[in-house]
């Protein structure tokens, strides 16, 4: 039954928009020049960006794998990068390293990155390589100690043993971290959109483009029905790969140790990742135009005069809202889901990734015009459905393990459902939960395409498009201090977060 009405969900918005706006003949786009460029273009720069962030990952996953120290922490930790920095920042930041008047040029170097096609690549390279980071690094230390000691007393190399022991185990969970890097490249909007250029357009961004400056739902529509068939091959690819468990992560360390060459390059991507965060949130108090500390910007932003232009205070409040319900709603859903012992689940949830958020949008818009729902409730359910699949991707691995014994024990007691959640499975995946909601919550917190695509600033604000409509009437001092804010926000909550998960592990 909840699969259904979460199908239905998805369903409902999408059948009502084919109703009235698919003209069958515009199938034929996709035989049209223009369409096979644009989906050119975004395999392209999807599979690019993929390969960059597959090949910078690699060296820290090993090193992750084979040393646990500050730096490890550092890496292990680079995860969270993707889900707590906002795209409208990462864009900020990168202006405020390679624009004209940029650090890098202050500093007299000419990098010459915005607006082309490595600005693309490089930022989602910067996004997802710490997803391969964990996904790898996690599986190296989920293999035996004693697979690799018998290689060794057998007189196999580095290379052996990585082709005939590690390469095979790591695998599905390289598997795994290609499809979601792929699919947030392939679907990638804010980052396409202010750090290409009008040159470049992505599915995602054609599809937007349709809506807003064009209106043409139909065309629209077919674009939509594109980017889903292609995310949905290859989400059905991923499901052909085995899940090989070698069993849980341990802290035992190879005997190995890291090369010299792993721990520089290990040391240069932490660099990369969190000189970014850095950027971004020194936007809070230092001027890069002038080279000046200075707090005036962020006084402003709170400021009556300011707040009438900008809807800075409304825009918090609304994303605190709706970031909160959403999360608490995919969080639940998750677990729900995540219990199932068949694959249904699975088929059903993780395919939703490669529906376009910018179409999501309209649909949602669509049903506002014709019912009149408020916008909090459909932003809500937007961000419910757009994200289950993130948290359901993180949770269901950890409640599929989930002892079975204790549950059944407490069934044949006679507890019920909600005494067996309360007593039993809240507090030993307590960690898991206060985990996937900081998640789900910092995504939404930063999410840009919907409220973008819906064109609802004036209506109800949320703090990733006041952002950007800073930035975009050259408000910059504000925009970058309004940036810093966000990204500490939510790095606060993580902090909080990942103090709660620490103290509650060790109770």
């Amino acid at each position: 039954m909840p699969i259904l009405l979460f199908i239905g969900l998805w369903a409902i918005p999408f059948a009502i928009l084919l109703k009235d706006f698919l003209r069958f003949e515009d199938l034929s786009i996709v035989l049209d020049a223009k369409f096979l460029k644009i989906l050119w273009f975004t395999l392209y720069q999807a599979a690019g960006s993929t390969a960059i962030a597959f090949g910078i990952a690699l060296l820290p996953a090993y090193y992750l794998y084979r040393k646990r120290n500050a730096l490890s922490a550092l890496l292990e930790s680079a995860v969270f990068i993707p889900f707590f920095l906002p795209p409208v920042s990462t864009v900020i930041a990168f202006s405020l390293l390679f624009s004209a008047n940029g650090l890098f040029a202050r500093l007299g170097l000419q990098l010459p990155i915005l607006y082309t096609v490595w600005a693309i690549l490089i930022a989602h390279a910067f996004y997802n390589s710490p997803i391969f980071v964990k996904y790898i690094g996690t599986a190296l230390r989920a293999i035996p100690p004693a697979l690799e000691e018998t290689a060794i007393s057998e007189g196999a190399g580095r290379f052996a043993r990585f082709w005939w022991i590690e390469g095979p185990l790591v695998f599905p969970a390289i598997a795994k971290a290609f499809f979601l890097s792929f699919t947030y490249s392939f679907m990638s909007f804010a980052v396409v959109l202010n750090l290409g250029g009008l040159r470049f357009t992505t599915l995602e961004v054609a599809i937007a483009n349709a809506l807003r400056g064009q209106f043409d739902f139909s065309r629209a529509l077919v674009y939509a029905i594109a980017q889903f068939v292609c995310l949905f091959i290859l989400n059905a690819l991923l499901t052909l790969v085995p899940d090989t468990s070698t069993g849980s992560p341990t802290l035992t360390l190879s005997r190995t140790r890291p090369s010299p060459i792993t721990t520089i390059g290990s040391f240069l991507y932490a660099a990369f990742e969190y000189g970014l965060v850095l950027i971004g949130l020194l936007g809070f108090c230092y001027d890069f135009w002038n080279r000046t500390f200075s707090f005036e910007p962020i006084a402003r932003l709170f400021s009556p005069e300011f707040n009438r232009r900008f809807p800075v205070v409304r825009s918090l409040f609304n994303s605190f809202a709706v970031a909160s319900v959403a999360a608490i709603g995919s969080v639940t859903a998750a677990f729900l889901f995540g219990k199932a012992r068949e694959k249904w689940a699975q088929r059903v949830i993780m395919p939703t990734l490669g529906v376009s958020s910018a179409f999501l949008a309209m649909s949602l818009l669509y049903l506002h015009i014709l019912f009149g729902l408020p916008f909090f409730p459909l932003l809500t359910a937007g961000y419910f459905l757009s994200t289950l699949a993130v948290a359901y991707a993180f949770m269901r691995p950890m409640v599929r393990n989930f002892p079975a014994n204790l549950v059944e024990s407490a069934k044949i007691d006679g507890a019920s459902r909600f005494r067996i959640f309360r007593s039993i499975e809240w507090p030993l995946l307590f960690p898991v939960f206060a985990a996937v909601f900081f998640q789900v919550f910092a995504i939404v917190f930063g999410e840009f395409t919907l409220p973008y695509t819906m064109q609802i600033r004036d209506y109800f604000p949320l703090a990733s498009v006041v952002n950007y409509a800073m930035n975009a009437q050259r408000y910059y001092r504000e925009g970058a201090a309004f940036s810093a804010l966000n990204i500490g926000i939510v790095f606060f909550l993580f902090l909080v977060s990942n103090a709660i998960i620490q103290k509650r592990r060790l109770t």
